[in-house]
Protein backbone atom coordinates (compact mmCIF):
# COMPACT_ATOMS: atom_id res chain seq x y z
CA UNK A 1 0.00 0.00 0.00
CA UNK A 2 2.78 2.24 0.74
CA UNK A 3 5.05 1.32 -1.88
CA UNK A 4 7.86 -0.15 0.11
CA UNK A 5 9.50 -3.46 -1.17
CA UNK A 6 13.01 -4.89 -2.10
CA UNK A 7 15.87 -3.77 -0.06
CA UNK A 8 13.20 -1.41 2.60
CA UNK A 9 10.73 -4.29 2.92
CA UNK A 10 13.39 -7.00 4.07
CA UNK A 11 15.30 -4.26 6.40
CA UNK A 12 11.91 -3.78 7.91
CA UNK A 13 11.08 -7.29 8.09
CA UNK A 14 14.68 -7.85 9.62
CA UNK A 15 13.76 -4.85 11.93
CA UNK A 16 10.98 -6.59 13.68
CA UNK A 17 11.74 -10.04 13.48
CA UNK A 18 13.64 -12.26 16.03
CA UNK A 19 13.83 -9.71 18.99
CA UNK A 20 14.52 -10.68 22.64
CA UNK A 21 14.63 -8.58 26.11
CA UNK A 22 15.80 -8.72 28.83
CA UNK A 23 16.10 -6.83 32.49
CA UNK A 24 18.83 -5.14 34.47
CA UNK A 25 17.95 -4.95 37.55
CA UNK A 26 20.93 -3.32 40.05
CA UNK A 27 23.75 -4.70 37.99
CA UNK A 28 21.74 -8.44 37.57
CA UNK A 29 20.12 -9.64 33.87
CA UNK A 30 17.22 -11.08 33.36
CA UNK A 31 17.43 -14.27 31.20
CA UNK A 32 16.42 -13.30 27.87
CA UNK A 33 12.92 -13.89 26.39
CA UNK A 34 11.43 -13.49 22.73
CA UNK A 35 9.19 -10.37 21.67
CA UNK A 36 6.37 -11.63 19.57
CA UNK A 37 4.13 -8.75 19.55
CA UNK A 38 4.76 -5.04 19.74
CA UNK A 39 6.56 -2.15 18.23
CA UNK A 40 10.42 -1.60 19.30
CA UNK A 41 10.47 1.77 21.86
CA UNK A 42 13.18 3.90 21.89
CA UNK A 43 13.86 4.00 17.60
CA UNK A 44 12.30 6.36 15.14
CA UNK A 45 11.48 3.53 12.84
CA UNK A 46 9.20 1.16 15.27
CA UNK A 47 6.82 4.49 15.71
CA UNK A 48 6.46 5.27 11.93
CA UNK A 49 5.94 1.28 11.04
CA UNK A 50 2.94 1.65 13.99
CA UNK A 51 1.24 4.60 12.46
CA UNK A 52 1.75 2.52 8.86
CA UNK A 53 -0.41 -0.11 10.52
CA UNK A 54 -3.15 1.46 11.71
CA UNK A 55 -3.70 4.56 9.57
CA UNK A 56 -6.66 2.60 7.91
CA UNK A 57 -8.24 2.03 11.87
CA UNK A 58 -10.78 5.11 10.77
CA UNK A 59 -11.39 4.67 7.15
CA UNK A 60 -14.87 2.62 8.05
CA UNK A 61 -16.10 4.85 11.25
CA UNK A 62 -18.28 7.46 11.14
CA UNK A 63 -17.24 8.59 14.54
CA UNK A 64 -14.36 11.15 14.18
CA UNK A 65 -11.03 9.36 15.06
CA UNK A 66 -8.03 11.11 16.24
CA UNK A 67 -4.67 9.09 16.27
CA UNK A 68 -1.34 10.24 17.99
CA UNK A 69 1.87 7.90 18.63
CA UNK A 70 0.17 5.14 20.72
CA UNK A 71 -3.28 6.86 21.60
CA UNK A 72 -6.36 6.36 19.69
CA UNK A 73 -9.50 8.67 20.30
CA UNK A 74 -12.66 8.13 18.96
CA UNK A 75 -15.65 10.71 19.98
CA UNK A 76 -19.88 11.53 18.15
CA UNK A 77 -21.99 14.01 19.15
CA UNK A 78 -24.57 11.69 19.71
CA UNK A 79 -28.18 13.73 19.19
CA UNK A 80 -30.50 10.85 19.07
CA UNK A 81 -30.60 7.05 19.41
CA UNK A 82 -29.30 6.83 15.58
CA UNK A 83 -26.21 8.49 16.42
CA UNK A 84 -25.67 6.33 19.49
CA UNK A 85 -26.00 3.14 17.64
CA UNK A 86 -23.57 4.35 15.35
CA UNK A 87 -21.18 5.29 18.13
CA UNK A 88 -21.35 1.85 18.79
CA UNK A 89 -21.23 0.17 15.79
CA UNK A 90 -17.62 2.16 15.43
CA UNK A 91 -16.97 0.51 18.78
CA UNK A 92 -17.94 -3.16 17.69
CA UNK A 93 -15.49 -2.14 14.41
CA UNK A 94 -12.57 -1.11 16.17
CA UNK A 95 -13.09 -3.82 18.59
CA UNK A 96 -12.90 -6.31 15.71
CA UNK A 97 -9.97 -4.48 13.83
CA UNK A 98 -7.72 -5.07 16.63
CA UNK A 99 -8.43 -9.24 16.82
Amino acid sequence: MYGIDGETNIWIGNFVSDRSQSVLVERAFSGCDPVITGVLQGSVTGPCLFLFYINDIADSLTSTVRLFAHNTMIYLAAKSEEDSKAFQKDLDELAAWGT
